[in-house]
């Protein structure tokens, strides 16, 4: 071969390595770059190489849905909630209202089969409210989940103070759902003492709706609070028809 054309052939072949080298090597620092450039999409936690966890679109929604009703009870609690105090209780309204409606929302994506922690703790706390309409909303945030032990003490602590009658109707439906004999103590207390000490209102749906509690181990208790009470009243009344019905249904009559 021709001297001049193998010269020829060698700095051609030289030159094309040494471009895709140079190549080669520019596209290994653009990446590497644009991976220190990227941002996580999630917190630290996520973000790990070593963790493929990914949150779903429903649970970044739980988030910021209970991230939204906390903020409205710390801001509530603090007095500084952004609302227009146009009237003495708009503040207690209107912040009872929005974290009402949020919890509607989780209520809507709850699956009565699977526990979510989240949702039962958020409702053990929400009960304790003192705004009447977060109350029943918790309630059925809680009937929307498994029942757990600790909601029987979450609603006896939360119950002491309301006098709301369709309150006292709900924790009935929620409370059969706790059959065991000490969950039963603590209920049968909170409904004796509802109808001897509650409001009007409250101590006569009690005294008439409390037949589904009603069990062998507790009746005798409701028939001492009934010769407690004042014959002529409303809640002695009731209270004996449904002991009445009691006695009926065990006598199979």
């Amino acid at each position: 071969m021709d001297v001049k054309w193998f010269a020829a052939i060698v700095v051609i072949a030289g030159g094309l390595g040494w471009l895709f080298w140079e190549t080669s090597n520019q596209v290994d620092v653009s990446l590497e770059e644009n991976t220190n450039k990227r941002q996580p999409l999630l917190p630290s936690k996520q973000a790990k190489p070593s963790d493929n966890k990914r949150i779903s679109p429903r649970e970044l929604a739980d988030e910021v849905v209970i991230a939204e009703i906390e903020s409205l009870i710390h801001c509530y609690e603090q007095d500084n909630c952004q609302i227009p105090q146009n009237e003495p209780r708009a503040h207690f309204f209107i912040v009872g209202q929005k974290i009402t409606d949020a919890v509607r929302i989780l209520i809507k994506k709850s699956d009565p089969s699977v526990l979510n922690a989240e949702y039962v703790e958020l409702a053990q706390e929400l009960i304790q409210f003192e705004n009447d309409q977060v109350k029943e909303a918790a309630l059925d945030l809680m009937a929307s989940q498994p029942p757990i032990d600790s909601n029987v003490n979450a609603i006896v602590g939360g119950m002491q103070q309301s006098h709301d009658a369709s309150l006292y109707q709900q924790i009935i439906v929620e409370f059969q759902r706790y059959p065991d004999p000490g969950q039963q103590q603590q209920i049968t207390g909170l409904k004796m003492e509802t109808i001897k000490t509650g409001g009007h209102y409250a101590s006569r749906t009690v005294a008439k709706s409390v037949l589904p509690l009603m069990n062998e181990q507790n009746v005798e208790a409701y028939q001492t609070l009934q010769d407690e009470l004042p014959k002529d009243s409303q809640r002695y009344q009731f209270l004996n028809q449904t002991l009445l019905e009691y006695n009926r249904i065990k006598s199979g009559g």
